[in-house]
């Protein structure tokens, strides 16, 4: 698929959604190295039946003993707070939300 004009990457998402079917998707930025097991967690949430979507979270590779990487540590600790909930099928809706262990 090309684009005649680039437009973003939520355009050229929303793009290769219309063009495709399948039962999942896994969209992984270019700008992330996922781990071995990242495909795996992120499917792991579909065995319950009423889960319609799941996300992850980039972790910081920086030394936190240095200066930016204790600042992108600490935004990640105070940002944390809320992530591992999952949105019921149909919902977007926050208060919808499910925690999964």
């Amino acid at each position: 698929m090309v684009q005649d004009q680039r437009f973003g990457k939520a355009s050229a998402i929303n793009l290769f959604l219309k063009n495709t079917s399948a039962d999942i998707y896994v969209i992984e930025s270019g700008d992330t190295l996922p781990g071995k097991d990242t495909i795996e967690k992120l499917l792991r949430p579909f065995l319950v039946s009423e889960i319609g979507m799941t996300g992850g979270h980039p972790l910081p590779q920086d030394d936190p003993n240095r200066f930016l990487g204790f600042t992108i540590h600490l935004l990640r600790r105070l940002l944390r707070k809320g992530t591992g909930y999952f949105l019921n099928k149909g919902s977007n809706n926050a208060k919808d939300r499910k925690r999964l262990s």
